[in-house]
């Protein structure tokens, strides 16, 4: 099987001949990293057409059976089924197709993907830095909006009509995300150095949040409905995409805002995609006032506790948990003790 490595550029460029992805006579000129996935080995492939002598680019991407930023931790390595079962039942919807890059081609057996270049729009993780909201700025007001608007729509798609339905469990995947959101982080002797992150953390985690009885009784109860054990509001349960957060979305001047990787997704509570968006709203320094802005744009009903108790177990895992945020580098303990407390906060209150 093909590895969809950066040096791989012959084998890489066989398969996409051999696959009809390309045409016999084009050739890959370069192979690069494109962006900061964590989970998928994803690279941009560079043609030349020796039809017109034009070069053009593919996205292509592959799952292994690791995360990829993570080799030590396992994942399942089908997950692109998911994501392409997605990218097939939204094309029939212009609201949110139209924020999304086209699939062109997907091949089950290598696991690999190719996918529309949205060209060099940087992700909004840059949000997490930002100093005012000014359309410029990542993560701005407009663009908070637009993703609310889109996450309305995404919604709203009907996965009964369509049959797809049962593509969208996404059980495996469920479980792995599931265990470091709502496990790990509060858990004794995770063997997370925390201290590393943010010299004095292991002592806040441990005189509040680790082990902490209340906090796991709400954070198992979360984990309960994430997986679908408790079904209390089911008939409210939707597609989401699973990963809301700043470093799925894109942004530049040539597309828009463009919303990538929804290899999470699954068919769930809406208050999960919205409890993920508060919180990074939280961390990109969002005040709640804007917070209530944004959600505004979502215009359908939902669970407002429960969203913001998603948010603060977000919040909380974000912190004490593997998977760390680009936060500045300036980012203080006091900053990230008000984060944690927030978490806390909106968790308990549920």
């Amino acid at each position: 099987m093909v590895d969809l490595l950066p040096d791989n550029v012959e084998a890489i460029q066989t398969f996409l001949r051999d696959k009809g992805w390309i045409g016999p006579t084009s050739t890959v000129s370069s192979l690069a990293p494109a962006g900061e996935g964590n989970m998928n080995r994803t690279l941009r492939a560079t043609l030349d057409n020796a039809a017109d002598g034009s070069p053009f680019t593919l996205i292509l991407k592959q799952s292994v059976p690791f995360v990829a930023k993570y080799p030590q931790i396992a994942a399942p390595q089908n997950r692109l089924d998911v994501e392409a079962a997605f990218y097939e039942i939204t094309a029939a919807s212009a609201d949110v197709q139209r924020y999304m890059p086209r699939m062109l081609h997907y091949d089950n057996e290598t696991n690999i993907m190719c996918l529309e270049d949205l060209g060099d729009g940087a992700d909004m993780t840059a949000g997490y830095s930002r100093t005012s909201d000014d359309k410029g700025d990542s993560f701005n007001v407009d663009h908070r909006e637009t993703l609310m608007k889109w996450l309305a729509s995404l919604h709203s798609v009907d996965l009964d009509t369509s049959g797809k339905r049962d593509a969208f469990s996404n059980m495996e995947m469920r479980k792995l995300n599931a265990t470091h959101i709502f496990d790990l982080p509060l858990s004794k002797d995770n063997g997370i150095d925390l201290d590393g992150f943010t010299s004095g953390l292991q002592n806040v985690a441990a005189d509040d949040y680790v082990g902490n009885a209340k906090l796991i009784d709400r954070s198992k109860r979360l984990n309960d409905i994430y997986l679908g054990k408790t079904n209390s509001n089911a008939d409210t349960y939707c597609l989401l995409h699973g990963d809301y957060y700043p470093g799925s979305f894109l942004s530049n001047d040539k597309t828009g805002v463009k919303i990538i990787d929804p290899e999470f997704a699954f068919r769930g509570p809406p208050e999960f995609d919205l409890g993920v968006f508060v919180a990074h709203c939280c961390f990109c320094g969002i005040s709640l006032e804007e917070i209530d802005k944004a959600l505004a744009s979502y215009a359908r009903l939902f669970d407002r506790k429960l969203a913001l108790a998603f948010a603060g177990i977000e919040l909380i895992r974000r912190l004490l948990g593997v998977a760390q945020l680009p936060l500045p580098g300036d980012t203080t303990l006091a900053m990230k003790e008000e984060w944690l407390k927030q978490g806390k906060e909106w968790l308990m209150n549920w």
